[in-house]
């Protein structure tokens, strides 16, 4: 306002401010700060804005935004901030050019490394371990619970449609089941280990076997015996000179001798 005027003469000019009593319209003490900007007829200055960055005096408008790999919380001066106004982005975080904050790395994922800007920095965490919160830095999660597998990428280290399907065994950790080994079985799912074949039977897992799955014991076949962990049908035969024309013995012992007047030679 000028001497002598009757109401204000005009705007302040952006890239100024004038909060009040001022004669023209640049005032001296009325410069926008870095920081800041100023529209024109600004009464204040604004502090830049979140996700952008003020880096001279006098602006009108803000530099430009935040730099990828940073956030700008406001009133920064730089485009890659480390202070009070912004800072680079934390592990377990991604900042997309112009962020005001940082972006958690969703479940199920991880990121071991600062000031990356793309959710792409997020990776599936290991199989055998479950990533079960946002944020995480480390690939090695909760491991996954003893009768449930994880793939990578796992949210939980109990995923219900990972349960331990039966004939196989999935211990603490397990990235995916396991196959019950030859001479064990598994009738049962969600299960840690596979239990020893019962004597008088034998578990095979080979699909040219008789017992295809290893889910139920099959039973001994004639001429031969089958003790507790028995592998194949074939495995443990009546030796020489003795024979069994049932099934499902368990002991040597329990083949017969050959009848007076006949022979077993195999």
């Amino acid at each position: 306002c000028l001497t002598g005027s009757s109401h204000p003469t005009g705007y302040c000019d952006a890239g100024f401010f004038c909060n009040g009593g001022k004669n023209n319209s640049r005032p001296d003490d009325g410069v926008c700060p870095v920081g800041y900007y100023c529209p024109a007829a600004s009464g204040y200055a604004k502090p830049c804005s979140g996700g952008s960055y003020c880096a001279s005096r006098g602006l009108a408008k803000p530099t430009g935004g935040c730099r990828g790999g940073f956030y700008c919380s406001g009133s920064a001066s730089v485009a890659d901030p480390n202070d009070a106004t912004g800072a680079p982005c934390a592990v377990g975080r991604y900042c997309p050019a112009n962020s005001s904050s940082e972006i958690l790395c969703p479940t199920g994922t991880y990121n071991p490394l600062t000031h990356q800007s793309t959710i792409a920095a997020c990776i599936p965490c290991n199989g055998g371990y479950a990533c079960t919160t946002p944020g995480m830095s480390v690939s090695t999660g909760t491991p996954c619970t003893a009768g449930y597998y994880c793939p990578i990428g796992s949210t939980t280290p109990t995923p219900p449609e990972y349960i331990c399907p039966i004939g196989y065994k999935c211990a603490a950790g397990a990235p995916g089941p396991v196959k019950c080994e030859a001479g064990s079985y598994q009738p049962l799912q969600q299960q840690s280990t596979c239990d020893p074949c019962p004597a008088g039977f034998f578990c095979d897992p080979i699909d040219l076997c008789p017992n295809r799955n290893v889910t139920v014991p099959a039973i001994c076949p004639e001429g031969h015996y089958c003790p507790t962990s028995t592998k194949h049908a074939y495995q443990f035969p009546c030796p020489e000179g003795t024979y069994y024309n049932g099934t499902g013995i368990s002991e040597v012992t329990q083949c017969k001798s050959c009848v007076p007047g006949m022979y077993c030679p195999d």
